[in-house]
């Protein structure tokens, strides 16, 4: 519980368009699947706000969110990025995706644990594995299956995104510790 990994720019509105073939949306950078779900919440959360943004952007191309996100990208000036871009900054999605967050950051500690990690470096980095590369990836199951592993051992048997500056800012302590209030735009 030192530290809480955000994305790049660490607002609720980050939005990475094309994070090598899906789009990773907030704080987080819940990408693909877990982007799906975020917007999901959001939608189940605020079914009226969501509905009245969503009747703006009719070519929006997943308005019943059952399509599967893991290949699903924004490209700029769409309906789809403009939707999202929009939802995103409401005041109550943001309180909603900070709930999604502190969930799924608890869901992959909670999951950490249980497989033996305790090793709070080693968790940090599973988290960022469950986040980045899925939640059922062959890096999060790597640590998983080795709970006493170094930092060291888990770089080497990873492969995650943008590993060399993800391997980078965690060496350097670069993350930072956030609040809701940190979320807002």
């Amino acid at each position: 519980n030192k530290w809480f990994e955000i994305g790049a720019y660490g607002k609720a509105n980050t939005i990475n368009l094309n994070d090598n073939g899906a789009c990773s949306l907030g704080a987080i950078q819940a990408r693909g699947e877990l982007g799906r779900e975020l917007i999901e919440q959001i939608r189940d959360e605020n079914p009226e706000g969501f509905n009245s943004i969503l009747a703006k952007y009719p070519g929006f191309s997943d308005p019943e969110l059952d399509d599967y996100w893991e290949n699903f990208y924004l490209v700029e000036g769409t309906d789809d990025e403009r939707f999202i871009s929009e939802l995103l900054i409401q005041d109550w999605a943001v309180d909603t995706q900070w709930r999604f967050d502190c969930n799924v950051i608890s869901r992959a500690i909670k999951k950490a644990q249980e497989a033996g990690v305790t090793d709070e470096d080693a968790i940090i980095l599973y988290t960022r594995c469950y986040i980045n590369a899925g939640c059922n990836s062959n890096s999060q199951q790597w640590i998983l299956d080795h709970p006493n592993a170094t930092v060291d051992e888990i770089f080497a048997n990873i492969n995650i995104m943008n590993q060399d500056s993800v391997e980078a800012d965690f060496r350097n302590h670069t993350w930072q510790v956030i609040t809701a209030d940190d979320l807002k735009a």
